[in-house]
């Protein structure tokens, strides 16, 4: 950017909804310049960091409430500051999309310094990803793998070898049952399979993973959603592929 933005004193204010548990953000007003916009984006992400900081829920925090996106999308994004840094359309490759993904203190920060940074140093750059695979955790990772698909093929060998004696069909569909709740069982998730958890010992605060999927642990974490449809699936196969009282 050629010149940098600065942060005045008197400059229109972010409408917004502060109640005990919850921060709304009101529509960004339409400005005429970008610096304006600027100042109202400060603003928001501002609030935002104060809301996580005090462990509220925020909502309204996509483009209605951002004064750049006001001024320039859907018009032209191309013309939007903060394309002219990142060279991507819709804000990719800002930290935002981490903040929609994983909302907490530390990505909304995140949020707050690159748009600090648009206009106070102008020299923010895309956090490169860590390409640096450690081969001992990986091959611990690969180990622990392992060690789950050995005992699922073991178990249903036990299974298989069961069906040749099975002399009803209730008790066909009852071994398939167990064959099929062996395979979900053994799906490779928790910690031991885990190539983050290796790596930080479990400690969830500095895990990459739970920066931009949510830490694995809290409700509704992407991790969370995957428990929850391998424990409905669980049920569903229990309780609705064959149960104890079937004839055939």
């Amino acid at each position: 950017m050629k010149e940098r933005f600065k942060e005045e004193k008197t400059i229109r204010k972010l409408e917004f909804d502060e109640t005990a548990e919850t921060l709304v953000l009101g529509d960004a007003p339409e400005v005429e310049t970008d610096e304006e916009a600027w100042n109202l984006c400060l603003q928001k992400w501002r609030l935002i960091v104060k809301a996580e900081r005090e462990d509220k829920e925020v909502e309204r925090y996509a483009s209605e409430s951002c004064a750049f996106c006001i001024k320039h999308y859907p018009k032209n994004c191309i013309s939007c500051p903060i394309y002219e840094i990142t060279e991507k359309e819709d804000c990719q490759g800002t930290p935002y999309y981490k903040y929609t993904r994983n909302k907490s203190l530390q990505t909304a920060t995140k949020e707050l310094e690159f748009i600090q940074s648009i206009g106070e140093f102008n020299d923010w750059t895309e956090e490169e990803e860590e390409i640096e695979v450690d081969q001992d955790i990986l091959e611990d990772m690969r180990e622990n793998i392992q060690g789950r698909v050995d005992a699922l093929k073991d178990n249903v060998e036990h299974y298989l070898k069961e069906l040749t004696t099975a002399e009803t069909l209730e008790r066909v569909m009852e071994i398939k049952r167990s064959i099929l709740l062996e395979f979900v069982k053994k799906i490779p998730l928790g910690t031991q399979a885990c190539y983050f958890c290796i790596k930080t010992d479990t400690e969830c605060d500095v895990c990459r993973y739970g920066e931009v999927h949510g830490q694995c642990l809290e409700t509704n974490s992407d991790y969370d959603k995957v428990e929850t449809l391998r424990t409905n699936l669980t049920s569903a196969i229990r309780d609705n592929y064959h149960t104890d009282e079937d004839t055939y």
